[in-house]
């Protein structure tokens, strides 16, 4: 939901905080940007902390282990499927000479849900069949979604801030 004193919600999918240098991306740049416009972002990565992750990772190897790492996997995995449900729009990630595999299963879930997908895709290697912008099934679902791809940042905020008024017009 949106009003207007706190903006549009969207989940943001993506694989950039795997690397110190796509997450100084993703918090200095790409969600400051998102916030600008008006676009609450629900990152999936300020859901689960380092510590966290860090403290099962860190247990001797043992069965217990295991069993830690399945349930932090599941818990993660459910907190990113509660956040998903809760926004009206997705913003994927596309970057990649193949598309990050956790951020493709999440745009299928958004798009199953009836959820509007929006993709960025600033790479410039090819990535799908020829004529795509990416994968053509991605492509498609993403546009039968009433979303679309962007090539650059600029045009994604352009595109939101009218979608916002459109989903919001308050």
């Amino acid at each position: 939901m949106t009003t207007a004193t706190n903006g549009l919600k969207a989940y943001i999918a993506s694989p950039l905080g795997f690397s110190e240098v796509t997450d100084y991306f993703m918090r200095e740049v790409y969600i400051p940007r998102l916030r600008a416009a008006g676009i609450v972002p629900n990152n999936p990565w300020a859901l689960t902390s380092k510590e966290e992750v860090d403290a099962v990772m860190s247990l001797p190897p043992s069965v217990e282990r295991n069993r830690q790492i399945r349930e932090l996997h599941r818990e993660i995995a459910q907190r990113n499927k509660i956040a998903i449900v809760m926004a009206p729009i997705l913003i994927a990630q596309l970057d990649g000479q193949e598309m990050d595999s956790g951020t493709v299963a999440e745009v299928a879930y958004a798009v199953g849900r009836g959820k509007v997908v929006f993709g960025y895709r600033s790479d410039f290697r090819k990535n799908g069949e020829e004529g795509a912008m990416c994968n053509l099934q991605v492509q498609y679902f993403i546009e039968d979604s009433g979303g679309r791809i962007f090539t650059s940042l600029e045009e994604l905020i352009a595109e939101l801030t009218r979608f916002k008024k459109l989903y919001d017009p308050s």
